[in-house]
């Protein structure tokens, strides 16, 4: 995960979504089927990064560092990025624009397996390799 040019290591898990929901409208035609659609209305769920408790405590320390009162992380706007590489396949790259970071669920537990943060962000929109989801004929929000 990378926000501005700090990448952020020790992830094992990420979640994303993003839907267009739209209505069926039947016209007034013998058949009563559905003449058009609705533009629809886009929504992105918040993202889900399980990552090592150190790189969690860095990004909270990213972002505080760019509140006024340089603490309060929660209200900070930032861009970040995934990038996902596999042998045999084109790289796929994940934008999340306009995020700020929306909560925490985080547990300790004494044993071999290294420590976590499961922290939630909220972006207001997905680029996923470049193409987006709803119409950006009139460019991006």
């Amino acid at each position: 995960f990378k926000i501005d040019d700090q990448r952020f290591y020790g992830i094992v898990e990420c979640t994303y979504a993003e839907t267009r929901e739209r209505v069926q409208v039947a016209g007034a035609e013998r058949s009563q089927a559905p003449g058009f659609e609705s533009a629809g209305e886009y929504k992105c769920a918040a993202q889900k990064i399980k990552m090592l408790k150190h790189s969690a405590a860095a990004l909270r320390a990213k972002l505080a560092s760019k509140a006024t009162d340089g603490a309060s992380y929660g209200n900070v706007r930032f861009e970040g990025v995934y990038q996902f590489i596999e042998p045999g396949i084109e790289p796929q790259k994940v934008e999340s624009h306009l995020c700020t970071y929306k909560g925490l669920s985080a547990s300790a537990a004494t044993g071999p397996d290294p420590l976590y943060d499961e922290i939630e962000i909220q972006p207001r929109y997905l680029g996923i390799n470049g193409k987006y989801l709803f119409d950006a004929t009139e460019g991006l929000p």
